[in-house]
């Protein structure tokens, strides 16, 4: 079996060793420009669908962006409370607004609305409750404006909660996330309201 063995420098004193496989298949080693290096990940090549650890990713530039198809990597991940309760108007899909952001790691979650830049599939969460009694009361992931997913009780009475959880597609470039409230009869107010989402798989 062939193999190289390079004599560490002058103030080295191990081996480097090239070892030939044992197949019969001839394998091919390139070499990086300088600008490379074989041990990092160079600024504009893009990972396979391949498990890799954050140790691995030596090169700083190599961000969320550049990662390649399926892989989800350190992708946005939010999660968005309100401290107060909020009263919509009744039997009207009121926008939830939020006040606190508990973590927005790549800054896509503003103005109650989550926009993430990374295309790819979400986890979305999201709860509320009533704090008064009501004949109906949904809490709503809306997508892009619409209502795509609702969550309700019927007979609602006081201090009821409710969560509800979905995967949506985001593309990364405009589409946006909202939670909206609806209430019927009086109009209780509603508390404990939540949202939270992150990038469960690449594009």
């Amino acid at each position: 079996m062939s193999l190289i063995a390079m004599q560490g420098g002058a103030t080295g004193t191990g081996t480097v060793t090239l070892l030939a496989p044992i197949t019969n298949t001839n394998q091919t080693l390139t070499l990086p420009d300088v600008t490379d290096t074989v041990a990092g990940i160079a600024a504009t090549q893009t990972l396979t669908n391949k498990t890799i650890n954050a140790s691995q990713l030596v090169d700083a530039s190599v961000t969320q962006a550049k990662l390649g198809t399926n892989v989800a990597g350190n992708g946005p991940a939010f999660r968005a409370t309100r401290s107060t309760a909020q009263t919509p108007s009744s039997s009207t899909w009121t926008k939830v607004t939020f006040d606190t952001e508990t973590f927005d790691t790549n800054s896509n979650f503003a103005s109650s609305r989550f926009t993430p830049t990374v295309a790819g599939y979400y986890q979305f969460n999201w709860s509320g409750a009533t704090t008064g009694s009501a004949s109906e009361a949904y809490v709503a992931l809306y997508k892009n404006g619409s209502n795509e997913i609702y969550n309700f009780m019927i007979g609602v009475l006081a201090q009821n909660g409710y969560f509800a959880n979905d995967l949506q597609y985001a593309n990364g470039t405009t589409d946006y996330f909202e939670v909206y409230i609806y209430i019927t009869d009086d109009a209780p107010s509603c508390s404990n309201l939540n949202m939270s989402g992150f990038l469960a798989r690449g594009a």
